[in-house]
């Protein structure tokens, strides 16, 4: 008994190992450390809400939220009443982009203290795959462990 144990847990061990070890390649994209930054585990507007599942995700908005009735790809609105509604003067265009980067001030006042703190986070956290600079040219990148840049 001890050998056929012998015998047939040793292959089917080493087989495993073997295929654990397989590269990239056609539709198995190897394997990933954070699939949860790549793949968004919220689930569709209109599917069934998991919490609830009686009723689907897409509820009332929140009160005071802005109505929207453009195209959010397009940035076409689908009335007259999308200019007054929605308080985001840009077109979906390169100009407006650099525009926008110009005249946008957020409301939100930092000081060093706070960049000093997210600065270390970003080190402590994400600097490891996205770079220094944020350019996903990190360590497990740079070092070939994973061959798509975050």
């Amino acid at each position: 008994m001890k050998r056929i144990l012998i015998y047939v847990l040793v292959p089917a061990l080493v087989v495993s190992s073997l295929q654990a070890c397989k590269k990239a390649s056609g539709d198995y994209p190897g394997d990933r450390y954070t699939s949860d930054m790549m793949y968004s585990k919220a689930y569709e507007p209109y599917a069934l809400n998991p919490v609830m599942g009686d009723s689907v995700g897409a509820l009332l908005p929140a009160p005071g939220t802005v109505p929207y009735t453009g195209n959010a790809i397009s940035g076409n609105y689908d009335n007259e009443m999308g200019d007054i509604q929605l308080p985001y003067p840009y077109q979906n265009t390169i100009e407006d982009y650099e525009k926008a980067g110009l005249e946008v001030v957020s409301p939100l006042q930092y000081n060093e203290i706070d960049l000093a703190e997210g600065q270390r986070l970003y080190t402590n956290m994400c600097a490891i795959c996205h770079g220094a600079e944020g350019n996903g040219k990190g360590y497990i990148v740079t070092a070939g462990k994973y061959t798509a840049a975050p």
